[in-house]
């Protein structure tokens, strides 16, 4: 595996955790997972 693809792969997971912990922080989690389910 390409390691390029294996950071692209750790980059997702990286904007996922934060969504999760936005989600945790903010009423507005509907908003933010909006906002970064595209990016998965």
């Amino acid at each position: 595996m390409p390691l390029s693809n294996i950071v692209r792969v750790s980059h997702h997971i990286t904007y996922f955790g934060m969504a999760i912990l936005i989600q945790r922080e903010s009423q507005q989690h509907r908003n933010t997972f909006l906002i970064f389910l595209p990016v998965l």
